[in-house]
């Protein structure tokens, strides 16, 4: 039976291992639902994402437009439902 491609990826929580999975797949190109627990969340996630990812940009092992591609790829939400 063909198997079709991962395009998107479900995660529960943002602590350091969700919020690395996150970071590590958006970049790879795949979109990332990422839900949280608290309000608060909503915004320190993809913050310390971003700053994550700003540092590899620094680094040099993300380049800019690809630190930009993978932000806009990771949706952060309190809604469960939205994995399915």
């Amino acid at each position: 039976m063909p198997q079709e491609p991962i395009t998107r990826l479900g995660i529960v929580g943002s602590g350091t291992v969700g919020a690395g999975i996150a970071e590590l797949r958006a970049v790879r190109g795949l979109d990332v639902r990422l839900v949280v627990s608290r309000e608060s969340s909503l915004i320190r996630a993809p913050r310390r994402i971003a700053e994550s990812l700003d540092r590899r940009v620094a680094k040099g092992k993300v380049d800019r437009g690809a630190r930009e591609d993978a932000v806009a790829r990771i949706h952060v939400t309190t809604d469960l439902g939205e994995l399915a």
